[in-house]
């Protein structure tokens, strides 16, 4: 019994030795495949990368096969040039046809491109003048000292027209003046001329910006009128935004802007220190009406001469004509405005001179009843009615100013320059504020700006303009 018992223990050790004997080959066939396939990767991939590609790459194989590619540096192409020796003989590689500039011939008698001039304003983006005048007269005891102190505004204004592209005119020529008597156009029979015997007033050079003003408008789409004394303070504004202003609002009826100088109350009367007029039948209207006032309505002209010794007095200047002809113009183009020009701008037979000494024209009572109101941007402007032929800047404390804060005669208005378009400010540059004084120095500097006075020459002045 016990034999048995030993004969199967015996059995059953051998059969787990030999299970146990089993699993340890079986787990060296693994260990032995694994060591295999990782020398059969390895081996293939020196042989990839020693071996030439021709011993292992076949391209008749068909596009399961990796085709053979040479290097980028070897590349042959031999029916295409290099690129750096590329022939363009018929311009199939230009975007435009242009040739080079050094190699660009001109036609015969064209001016090269760096002496080239701009008589006729080619170059300019828009066809706006800015126009002053300067006349000595018998205001001034010492005609080269007030040019001293005004210099600079010159200036000024050569700069702005320099940086927008504008046609700057200073024109010194005498034309009206030469009605006075004395002069080589007086007219002592009155036949043709002038309405006035003998307009003394025009000794005042002021009134001469009313011929220049004539002579220079049919050449320009708008003209900016500007004193010695109006000094451009935002260089950076061009004339174009007050227009582009109107056209917003859609009023496109308006053909003058003037200034003003009361910027509380709705009256009409103004300075005019600047006044921008557009070249059309009104504008063009307005400055005949000028004129007019100016060579004189009645057989002794306007008003009467206080000081008996034909010396100047405001009354008498180029200012209260162009109230009246602001009146007289609106009244020839609208024949059906409710008010009609005031009485005060008839003549009185007795006297040979207007009817009433009033030297405001009662011209606010005139607009007022036509339903005229002030304004020129915003809601202001939109506020006017959309056939207005004519527009009164209102001053607001903010950027969108009108065409310039008169400080020569309202200290209070100061409040309202820091952030204007333009000044009427007759205190010399080194009273101006900083910024200004710095944007003068640029304009000397680096624009090259200059003003000279001399006896035989008048005034000259301009600025180094360079065409790109």
């Amino acid at each position: 019994m016990n034999s048995i018992f030993v004969d199967i223990v015996d059995q059953i050790s051998l059969l787990i030795l030999d299970t146990l004997d089993t699993i340890n080959k079986m787990h060296m066939i693994r260990i032995t495949t694994c060591f295999f396939a990782l020398f059969f990767t390895l081996f293939s991939v020196s042989l990839f990368t020693f071996l030439p590609k021709s011993m292992y790459l076949s391209p008749e194989k068909g596009e399961g096969y990796i085709r053979a590619v040479p290097k980028l540096e070897t590349l042959k192409d031999p029916g295409v040039p290099k690129l750096e020796t590329l022939k363009d003989p018929k311009g199939a590689f230009r975007h435009s046809n242009i040739s080079k500039l050094e190699n660009l011939e001109y036609p015969k008698g064209a001016p090269k491109l760096e002496t080239l001039k701009d008589p006729k304003g080619a170059f300019r983006h828009s066809n706006i003048a800015v126009l002053s005048t300067f006349i000595p007269s018998t205001m001034w005891s010492d005609v080269s000292k007030e040019i001293k102190k005004l210099s600079d505004h010159i200036l000024n204004r050569e700069c702005y027209c320099h940086l927008w592209n504008y046609e700057c005119i200073f024109n010194q020529t005498t034309e009206m003046g030469l009605y006075v008597e004395g002069g080589t156009r007086y007219d002592k029979d009155n036949t043709s001329t002038s309405k006035a015997k003998n307009p003394w007033w025009l000794q005042f050079a002021g009134w001469e910006r009313v011929a220049h003003l004539q002579a220079a408008l049919p050449n320009y789409d708008w003209i900016l009128y500007g004193d010695l004394d109006y000094i451009i303070k935002d260089m950076s504004r061009p004339i174009e935004s007050f227009i582009r202003e109107f056209e917003l609002y859609g009023k496109n009826d308006i053909h003058v802007l003037v200034p003003r100088d009361d910027n509380v109350r709705n009256i009409f009367a103004f300075s005019d220190f600047s006044v921008l007029i557009k070249n059309s039948p009104f504008g063009r209207r307005l400055v005949e009406n000028w004129r007019a006032f100016g060579m004189g309505l009645c057989p002794n002209g306007n008003f009467e001469d206080l000081s008996k010794k034909q010396r100047y007095a405001w009354q008498h200047s180029d200012q209260v004509g162009l109230w009246y002809a602001l009146m007289k113009t609106h009244d020839d183009f609208r024949v059906d405005s409710p008010a009609k020009l005031p009485d005060t701008v008839t003549c009185n037979k007795t006297s040979g001179l207007l009817k009433n000494r009033n030297y405001w024209l009662d011209m606010t009572n005139y607009f007022r009843k036509n339903g005229y109101t002030v304004g020129n941007y915003g809601i202001t402007l939109n506020e006017i009615d959309d056939h207005q032929m004519i527009a009164w800047s209102k001053t607001h404390n903010d950027s969108m100013s009108g065409l310039g804060v008169n400080l020569n005669k309202f200290p209070d208005a100061k409040k309202f320059a820091f952030n204007a378009f333009a000044l009427h400010n007759k205190k010399p540059s080194n009273q101006w504020d900083r910024e200004m004084q710095i944007e003068l120095g640029m304009c000397k500097k680096v624009h090259g700006c200059s003003v000279t006075w001399n006896n035989a020459k008048g005034i000259q002045t301009g600025c180094k303009r360079n065409f790109y």
